[in-house]
């Protein structure tokens, strides 16, 4: 879908935390996206030079820079958020409205406890993943 709007899940992320965020210094922006520190000013760059984002002075600091989105950059995020939202409704088509709210509630669920099992990862410095961690299968019985 990001293709019919020719841009990167990266760039897709940049203009959605903005959107949310309103203003937001770079490394706001980066850390909020998921974005690679390396990667942020080319991608803030180009968003720039295609009209999505805007630079402005912050208020109370001087040297420092927020990120916004233009109007342009605000109407393609209501362009693809919209989009988005048909495609899932369609998707989902066959489910009642029950069924929809279980599986968003199962979603969170799995969501959740895979950060925390990413957390516990980052925390254990005997470097046991390898050995311990076989590939998922949701055809795998439990």
């Amino acid at each position: 879908m990001l293709d019919d709007f020719q841009l990167t899940v990266q760039e897709w992320r940049a203009l959605a935390v903005l959107d949310f965020l309103g203003d937001a210094p770079l490394y706001i922006l980066a850390q909020r996206a998921g974005i690679q520190k390396s990667q942020t000013s080319r991608l803030i760059a180009d968003l720039s030079k295609r009209g999505y984002i805007q630079r402005k002075r912050h208020p109370s600091d001087k040297r420092s820079t927020l990120l916004s989105l233009t109007e342009t950059g605000a109407d393609l995020v209501q362009q693809i958020l919209t989009q988005s939202r048909i495609r899932n409704r369609k998707m989902l088509d066959g489910l009642s409205d029950e069924e929809r709210v279980q599986l968003m509630a199962l979603l969170g669920k799995a969501i959740n406890s895979s950060f925390r099992y990413l957390e516990e990862l980052k925390q254990d410095d005997t470097d046991t993943y390898e050995e311990t961690t076989e590939p998922a299968s949701f055809f795998e019985e439990l």
